[in-house]
């Protein structure tokens, strides 16, 4: 039964490249979850959801039964996990995890429209977006989300520091808008709060336009704003870049090294004759174990 178990919670999880049947269920769970988050969208429209409102019912209803029991195997099969500490333990640790909390919120719309009568059916849609994020279970895009995870944990003192740089010239900002425009336009720049809203939009460069200076120094301001904005936003973007740079470089040099431990390993610690590829003069070298 524990082989059985570890074979399930394999498949479900983390399928070796070279496993026909695991990787065969991982991209119809993947296609399924695509065709959910599609379906969803599709909803929304009024003609469709009136023309093929029960075939869009009965879907997310298979749709729920295959996540549900996909879901419901892998707490059954996780404590075969090495990781795993016993049956009880085992099970809090998986469904305490991000991806596994995104999954029982994916199953969860339908089953609270069941029980709970009379519930708010936009809060109940909103809740399927979360199969969306079941996506980053899968290959590349798991490994993806982890190392943009890694990047910004290790990166976060650079990153509260270029968000308070940004919070404080919002305020200063808004301040200045409000002394100046104040007089002008006292419903529009009404206090403070009011004319953060203009300056939060301003820095951001959306520029709504519901908000305006009418004041020569007021657009004076406006325009030095709007160009500081992209300088000042720039800061957590380009630390996030380089972030992820460093990362990217980091993993390629920890996969040289392990290539480089792997052959070395292969290679005889004892003189070998070689002949050099252009003159085809014989070579004397000794390969040393470091």
């Amino acid at each position: 039964m524990d082989r059985i178990k570890a074979r399930i919670f394999e498949i479900l999880t983390d399928p070796p490249d070279d496993d026909r049947l695991g990787n065969f269920i991982s991209g119809a769970i993947l296609i399924l979850i695509a065709v959910n988050v599609v379906v969803c969208i599709l909803e929304t429209v009024e003609a469709l959801g009136q023309a093929w409102g029960p075939f869009f019912y009965y879907f997310e209803l298979g749709s729920v039964a295959v996540f549900s029991v996909e879901y419901l195997l892998r707490l059954w099969a996780c404590p075969s996990s090495p990781k795993s500490e016993g049956d009880l333990a085992g099970r809090w640790r998986l469904v305490r995890r991000p991806l596994y909390l995104v999954d029982l919120l994916a199953i969860l719309p339908l089953y609270l429209q069941a029980f709970v009568p009379g519930l708010d059916l936009r809060f109940v849609r909103a809740l399927r977006l979360f199969r969306l994020f079941r996506l980053f279970r899968f290959g590349k895009l798991q490994e993806s989300i982890q190392m943009f995870a890694t990047v910004i944990r290790r990166r976060r003192d650079e990153l509260i520091i270029s968000f308070t740089v940004v919070f404080i010239s919002v305020i200063i900002i808004s301040y200045l808008m409000f002394m100046i425009e104040n007089e002008a336009q006292p419903e529009a720049f009404s206090s403070v709060p009011a004319a953060m809203w203009w300056g939060i939009i301003t820095m951001t460069t959306i520029g709504y336009g519901d908000l305006s200076p009418v004041t020569t120094t007021g657009q004076v301001l406006g325009g030095i704003v709007g160009f500081l904005g992209l300088c000042v936003l720039a800061l957590p973007i380009s630390i996030i870049g380089a972030g992820f740079i460093h990362e990217l470089q980091a993993r390629a040099r920890d996969e040289r090294l392990a290539e480089w431990e792997r052959l070395k390993d292969q290679l005889p610690a004892q003189s070998q004759e070689l002949r050099c590829p252009h003159c085809g003069e014989e070579l004397h070298v000794q390969i040393v174990h470091s």
